[in-house]
């Protein structure tokens, strides 16, 4: 018992040891704080490497800036709408993630030859720009792919109506960049900036992360974004556990990390390129459950934490039972049911007012009730099926209680 006893506590240590250097590495890298500037065509006019004064688009958002008191690249105020606001136009189409010299290509602005862009303030020591395109996608524009529109008002009217849109929208200020800009999108701080309001977790202090306080406005879920796969539980120690999980099964874009909450708050950040092997510490096994969920990180978005989760106690006492069982969207003869999985391999059944509604196969966490009766109670549960017998103590079902709405009501 001693030997294996050590035994465990070397591997524990070294898995530590692993989790060090991984830091270590991260940390080397956010060092390197300057960027390099693309190449473009060497038939291209030389750019000059002082700053233009370029044409602003002059709205409630922005005014002239007074030239005399030139801001410090890196002293600019974070505040965008304190800045200007240029047109520009891409002399060059440009794909970050194939073509950037740079470590982090995430953080710059595809071009596309010919379209327009807008940027803010002044242009940085390296060369860049804060930009976003006419979809209002933010990122860094390197300052030789494009070229200043000098007059404005003599775009399309589409182009124009665009512009004017985007000046209009939620701005930059009000969601909140971060002063860094490498903060805004690196690992370091696992912030990437994808205009949405969509809830996410907030950050956990863990000795295995070397992330940073984010903003939920920082995080958006993407649509179709692949996820992770046989997410798992290698082995569990004291107050610790082992996970892995496989890449997505198939993608048609590039993988840029991954994050790993526990109990809807973010725990650590890996690399797409490094092991798929998380060692958790510091848990509570004294508390009933604990959920593990592992999200894609691209450059289109997240991936949804419910396609690679994971609930669990100890090693003793597994849990098939879903969770969070939710109905939303209720009318007078309508209701959407949603759900979490104990884990990504069971499949579940739906009951309404006890009767069997419709199976799922593994992977579908939402169904929309219909033909209800208005204004009348009702039931609705779901029962996990896992693939392996269970004791009949084991609960499998969670159920709610829910009314439908009188006619011209709607929830």
């Amino acid at each position: 018992e001693k030997i294996h006893d050590l035994e465990r506590r070397a591997e524990l240590q070294s898995l530590k040891r692993e989790g060090i250097l991984l830091q270590l590495d991260s940390l080397k890298e956010a060092q390197q704080q300057h960027r390099t500037l693309p190449s473009s065509n060497a038939s291209s006019p030389s750019i000059s490497t002082h700053r233009n004064r370029l044409s602003t688009i002059v709205d409630s958002q922005t005014s002239e800036q007074d030239d005399s008191a030139p801001l410090h690249p890196r002293q600019q105020s974070t505040n965008l709408n304190e800045k200007l606001a240029r047109v520009v136009v891409a002399r060059y189409s440009y794909e970050p993630l194939r073509f950037s010299p740079n470590d982090h290509p995430e953080i710059e602005l595809p071009l596309k030859q010919g379209e327009y862009y807008v940027i803010y303030g002044n242009i940085d020591e390296d060369g860049f720009y804060d930009g976003r395109d006419l979809e209002g996608r933010y990122g860094l524009v390197p300052s030789n792919l494009i070229e200043l529109v000098k007059n404005p008002n003599d775009l399309s009217e589409s182009t124009k109506h665009s512009i004017q849109k985007l000046m209009a929208s939620k701005r930059p200020s009000d969601e909140r960049i971060p002063q860094n800009r490498e903060a805004m999108f690196s690992f370091d701080s696992d912030a990437f900036l994808m205009n949405s309001s969509t809830s996410i977790p907030k950050t956990r202090t863990s000795s295995n992360s070397n992330t940073s306080d984010i903003t939920n406005s920082d995080l958006s879920y993407g649509k179709h974004i692949p996820y992770p796969i046989n997410l798992h539980i290698d082995k569990f120690m004291n107050n610790s556990v082992l996970i892995s999980w496989d890449h997505p099964s198939s993608s048609n874009v590039q993988i840029i990390g991954y994050q790993v909450i526990l109990d809807q708050v973010l725990y650590t950040t890996i690399h797409g390129n490094e092991r798929t092997r998380v060692l958790i510490e510091n848990i509570n096994f004294t508390e009933k459950l604990h959920r593990i969920s592992i999200r894609t990180i691209t450059q289109l978005g997240l991936s949804r934490d419910q396609y690679c989760t994971l609930l669990f106690t100890n090693s003793k006492d597994l849990s098939y039972m879903p969770s969070d069982l939710r109905v939303d969207r209720i009318s007078q003869t309508t209701a959407v049911a949603s759900w979490w999985p104990a884990s990504n391999d069971i499949i579940h059944a739906l009951f309404v007012n006890d009767k069997e509604v419709q199976t799922f196969k593994a992977g579908i966490y939402r169904f929309k009730l219909t033909g209800l009766l208005p204004n009348t109670n009702n039931k609705v549960s779901i029962t996990a099926k896992p693939s392996i017998a269970t004791s009949p103590q084991q609960h499998l079902t969670i159920s709610m209680d829910f009314r439908t709405t009188s006619f011209g009501i709607y929830i």
